[in-house]
């Protein structure tokens, strides 16, 4: 790629055309899994989105309406909801392989009493 051929186009409906845009950040969503990182516990979440109909930390839509959007910080809002959500899916894939241990260890109780 010696020969970087830039390609910038904008028509008149406001579309714009490029084959790769890079934007620089100085910082990213990964704070989310550094263990002082507290999720929020999935009761106060439904709460706050039933109350407020979007994320938190996630624009409103008519924020988005009224000012548009930060693509750089809208792409670190939605990596930090996947992180988040990732989060949360390991919690309750660790709860659910508990209650896996705890039914086979009833289980066996209730043969065992069974055989009584």
């Amino acid at each position: 790629e010696n020969s970087v051929q830039t390609l910038l186009q904008v028509n008149y409906d406001g579309l714009l055309l490029a084959r790769k845009i890079r934007v620089d950040a100085n910082t990213w969503a990964d704070f989310v899994f550094n263990s002082e990182y507290k999720l929020i516990p999935l009761s106060q979440l439904k709460s706050y989105v039933n109350e407020n109909h979007h994320l938190p930390d996630v624009p409103s839509e008519n924020d988005v309406l009224k000012n548009g959007v930060d693509l750089l910080e809208m792409n670190k809002i939605l990596l930090q909801k996947i992180e988040e959500l990732t989060l949360y899916l390991i919690e309750q894939n660790e709860a659910t392989n508990t209650l896996k241990l705890e039914v086979k260890s009833l289980e066996e109780k209730i043969k065992i009493l069974e055989r009584r």
